[in-house]
């Protein structure tokens, strides 16, 4: 058997898998943009003056269809305190999680605590 015909199957099957995997993400692109916009229209009153970032995979074009959202609460310098950060992040869950069934477009909320 020739080695080269192997390598070629594989490489096709990579290709698809590859591909399939690409359109799979491209079609949670809006959702995952529709709750950063979720997440932003909740910096308001107290909040206001911060900015949300993402981070992680969705960041730097590695995501595959399990992955999440990471997204950054960057404070304003007037927040700048560990203390203070904090409080404005358990703000914004507490905007988020109080937001109605219909306005939701998440399933699962995590905090994670991280001080610079």
């Amino acid at each position: 058997a020739d080695i080269s015909l192997y390598s070629s199957a594989a490489t096709q099957t990579v290709a698809a898998i590859a591909e399939k995997i690409q359109t799979k993400v491209e079609a949670m692109r809006p959702q995952r943009e529709q709750l950063k916009r979720c997440v932003e229209a909740c910096l308001t009153g107290a909040l206001s003056g911060n900015t949300i970032e993402v981070v992680g995979s969705t960041a730097w074009g590695g995501e595959v269809p399990q992955s999440d959202l990471d997204l950054v609460l960057v404070t304003a310098a007037k927040n700048s305190d560990a203390a203070q950060a904090l409080l404005l992040l358990q703000a914004l869950e507490k905007k988020l999680e109080s937001q109605t069934e219909a306005e939701r477009v998440w399933s699962r909320l995590e905090l994670v605590e991280a001080r610079k």
